[in-house]
């Protein structure tokens, strides 16, 4: 049997493995929403569409790391911006209440 853990390092590309897998240990209530998330970007942005979990720490704000999902896609600019707009409206903004907020989807 897969684990969360596993089919997300199998699904996602890690910017800092030890920091996406630490972030991950400590919200593990995100694996059930990315790898929702990870369904809906392939069927919004094309099979095969690469996407990276990476943690970001402002280091002058007091609050806590944030998970940022990049979409990685070859397509232009204009276009990329209206898939994600997309992906939000049929998507992610009925479901990113789930994240309480820790959880970020942009494109690259």
């Amino acid at each position: 049997m897969v684990t969360y853990p596993q089919r997300l390092a199998q699904i996602y590309r890690f910017s800092e493995q030890q920091d996406v897998e630490s972030f991950l240990q400590e919200h593990d209530d995100l694996s059930p929403i990315l790898i929702e998330a990870y369904e809906q970007i392939q069927s919004h942005f094309g099979v095969g569409t690469p996407a990276a979990l990476e943690v970001f720490r402002d280091p002058e704000a007091e609050h806590e790391p944030e998970l940022f999902l990049v979409i990685q896609t070859s397509l232009p600019g204009d276009q990329a911006r209206t898939k994600r707009a997309q992906l939000y409206e049929d998507w992610w903004l009925r479901n990113s209440g789930r994240a309480c907020g820790r959880l970020h989807i942009d494109v690259e």
